[in-house]
């Protein structure tokens, strides 16, 4: 990472601001009367100085003059830059994500580091789930792991002639279209939507639709803040999962197992080719045919084909959202216009957003009818 110099005196004041905070904290930290703690501040204090010192010829920062200011009032003259430093003090030597200006300076920070091993466009794909202790698995993955009567097939790595389809995804999906008109939190455009019956699409529906098992694709999104909410709130009831820590999975683009190198850029005719035609590695879908639900979450899809085990990443980065601060982090997301609503579009959008405003003591969310 590149080193910029001090341009003026307020740059040098600012980054003390961090350092004193810091040094109070590790202050803070010692036995009260520790003779280490006083030497931790002062320390810091001696650096300040020699930073004044060797620096004493810079400017100081000047305003740039604006002829013609728009309205109201420049946020650069509010107290905003003492909270930032109070929130990167606060945020050093944690472990775990407590805000969600402390998500997005922790993801850009992280892909910074990482690179200079990164190819391509780099950027992360984000996963986000209510329970920390959950496997990284879709829900078909789990269903199939919870019947007692199920057994892996042992081949099916092995043999190409067969079908990377397993029966009973076949058998759900079956079941899934035989009652699709009935389904009431269908999305009156993707109902209206017809398709033949082995059309790939059909995996995409059932992947948001079914009430029951699901299907072998794993929902990640391009959206950091989807992938926080998703971390905090129980999806069926819409409601703040604050009984147990919640994880955030950070799945690097360009590397290990990357999204260039295993990224499907168009659709087979049949749902057959969609998994039988790349057997042997794990796949991205960030260009789906969406329906409502993806659009809104920037929805994309990753399967490998044991989607019963874990995906053959390398150790896939994440971060723990402690049930404590679940509350905080949907408030935030909710004040800055970021909800239920718009990360799922549709009938459960609306009523996750509103069982969501419920909880908080938030004022109800209904959409007004257009009258004609």
């Amino acid at each position: 990472m590149s080193k910029k110099p001090f341009k003026s005196k307020d740059q040098i004041t600012r980054a003390w601001n961090i350092l004193d905070g810091i040094s109070r904290r590790a202050w803070e930290n010692f036995p009260k009367g520790d003779p280490q703690g006083k030497l931790v501040h002062e320390a810091a204090g001696k650096f300040y100085s020699e930073l004044i010192r060797v620096c004493k010829d810079l400017p100081q920062k000047t305003k740039v003059n604006i002829t013609q200011p728009p309205s109201g009032i420049n946020a650069d003259d509010s107290n905003w830059s003492q909270f930032a430093n109070e929130e990167l003090v606060y945020m050093v030597g944690r472990e775990d994500i407590n805000s969600v200006s402390e998500a997005y300076l922790k993801t850009k920070s992280l892909l910074r580091a990482l690179a200079n091993s990164i190819s391509g466009h780099k950027r992360f794909l984000f996963r986000g789930q209510q329970n920390i202790t959950w496997t990284l698995l879709p829900r078909k993955g789990r269903a199939l792991n919870n019947d007692p009567n199920w057994t892996p097939p042992a081949n099916h790595l092995c043999d190409r002639k067969l079908t990377r389809i397993l029966k009973e995804e076949l058998e759900s999906l079956a079941i899934f279209q035989s009652v699709w008109d009935t389904l009431q939190t269908v999305d009156a455009i993707d109902r209206q939507k017809y398709i033949l019956n082995d059309h790939p699409e059909w995996w995409f529906r059932m992947q948001h639709y079914d009430p029951d098992d699901g299907t072998r694709l794993l929902d990640v999104t391009t959206s950091l803040n989807a992938a926080l909410l998703f971390a905090c709130i129980d999806w069926d009831s819409g409601a703040i999962d604050d009984q147990i820590d919640g994880v955030i999975y950070f799945l690097v683009e360009g590397n290990n197992c990357n999204v260039e190198d295993f990224l499907i850029h168009q659709l087979p005719k049949t749902a057959n080719g969609l998994f039988s035609e790349y057997p042997d590695a794990p796949r991205f879908i960030l260009n789906p045919p969406h329906n409502e639900r993806s659009k809104a979450q920037s929805g994309a899809f990753l399967w490998w084909p044991k989607f019963w085990e874990e995906p053959p990443y390398a150790d896939p980065h994440y971060l723990r959202v402690p049930k404590e601060v679940k509350k905080e982090i949907v408030t935030d997301l909710l004040s800055m216009g970021f909800g239920p609503k718009e990360a799922v579009r549709g009938i459960k959008g609306l009523e996750n957003e509103r069982a969501l405003r419920k909880q908080l003591g938030l004022p109800d969310w209904v959409p007004l009818e257009l009258v004609e």
